[in-house]
């Protein structure tokens, strides 16, 4: 079998004359594992894998010619990882891995100076480690905050979301941003959303000491240079 992001196992196969939709597209990773040992094939921007037998190949150039006659032409630039493991790759935790490949983490030096922020300290915390936060926004109403996280692993799991200070009410809330079902307990900048497997999540999280004003301000911060941005 072979499993690829988001999760989904499916019998190996090749391209062949009569089978020439046998590439599977996968955003982050492929694995071809029995179960017992596997490798994941990880890379940062191409999306079309196939395996036959314990061959797994990546596709790197297409150049179609339709519908634009020019796609992929000029210079590509891309990186990969091979990751070996043992069990499966929801044991191996593929998943994250490929997210750490795709988003490393970046220093940057600045000069000294005074602030308020601790020395040790995170936005955000997310547990447990079946859960990925992807998305963190303005709503597109109001002053609320919406996270969008989800399950990779197929389990049944109690999502705890370490919000940042001064949040007072959470809700969880469809794609549309709309909330749904009643409101969650906020306790000690922390609360928890009972999430199902492989599902998708929205939260909308509200602050009552942040109003317009407030974003408007985050919005006139300088950002950060395109050469530092990604």
């Amino acid at each position: 079998m072979l499993s690829f992001d988001p999760a989904q196992p499916r019998p190996t196969a090749s391209p062949s004359p009569r089978n020439s939709a046998a590439t599977a597209d996968s955003i982050r990773w492929a694995d071809p594992g029995d179960g017992q040992h596997g490798f994941s094939l990880i890379n940062d921007c191409k999306y079309g894998y196939d395996a036959k037998d314990n061959v797994l190949r990546l596709t790197l150039l297409r150049s179609p010619d339709w519908p634009d006659p020019q796609a992929d032409r000029g210079p590509q630039h891309f990186a990969c990882s091979l990751y070996p493991n043992s069990g499966t790759w929801r044991e191996a935790q593929t998943v994250l891995r490929g997210y750490e490949f795709n988003y490393p983490l970046r220093a940057e030096q600045v000069q000294p100076h005074s602030g308020t922020m601790p020395p040790l300290h995170s936005f955000f915390g997310v547990q447990p480690g079946n859960i990925v936060l992807t998305d963190v926004k303005k709503s597109e109403d109001g002053n609320d905050l919406i996270l969008r996280f989800y399950e990779w692993a197929g389990k049944k799991s109690q999502a705890g979301i370490t919000l940042p200070a001064g949040a007072t009410r959470a809700v969880t809330a469809n794609l549309m941003e709309v909330p749904e079902g009643a409101p969650l307990a906020v306790t000690g900048g922390r609360v928890v959303v009972p999430v199902t497997p492989y599902s998708i999540n929205t939260l909308r999280i509200s602050w009552d000491k942040r109003g317009s004003g407030f974003w408007a301000a985050q919005a006139q911060r300088t950002p950060l240079s395109a050469a530092n941005t990604r």
